[in-house]
């Protein structure tokens, strides 16, 4: 998260608190070699594999959760279903530079409640022959990388890309 976690003090109810710049980030498609999967990269394997690399990461929690998570998410969760796209289309077509970019539609007025419509509107897979995103991109999701990217706590996207379980249907979060 980029922030510092501060000890809870006193007796009460504890409180998770946060100081400092709180990041959210986006993981490429493919773990690279220093790193274990996590994240989305752990939509491109089968229920089981994903959900034992999932428990080796989280020693402490319940594997039937994990796996009623796992099967929730990849039915509604079209970031989910995004990060399975791209594995296939990388696996079919090697050779071929791939981008998950999500564009913002300009036409939308952020100051009042706009009900997502279709989960095709969320997502965009670009294929280009020079490896360039369109200029109007607003998160990409690389298919190879050493490290995260950050994506603007501003971006709509934001919030149903680091927190499936508030948003398990990708609603765009200030914007619904």
């Amino acid at each position: 998260m980029g922030a510092q976690i501060k000890p809870s003090l006193g007796t009460g109810p504890y409180c998770y608190r946060l100081q400092g710049q709180v990041y959210h980030r986006v993981s490429p498609l493919y773990a690279s070699d220093q790193h274990k999967e996590s994240y989305g990269q752990l939509y491109i394997f089968d229920s089981s594999e994903a959900t034992e690399k999932r428990l080796s990461n989280n020693q402490n929690c319940l594997q039937h959760v994990f796996e009623k998570l796992d099967f929730m998410l990849r039915e509604i969760n079209p970031f989910a279903q995004s990060y399975l796209q791209m594995h296939r289309l990388v696996q079919e077509h090697p050779t071929t530079s791939v981008k998950i970019v999500f564009l913002e539609d300009k036409s939308l007025d952020m100051r009042r409640y706009n009900a997502p419509t279709l989960c095709t509107e969320v997502e965009a897979i670009f294929v280009g022959d020079n490896g360039e995103p369109p200029a109007n991109r607003d998160i990409c999701v690389y298919p190879v990388g050493d490290t995260c990217q950050s994506i603007s706590p501003l971006n709509q996207r934001c919030d149903p890309m680091t927190n499936p379980l508030l948003f398990p249907r990708g609603e765009c979060s200030w914007n619904t």
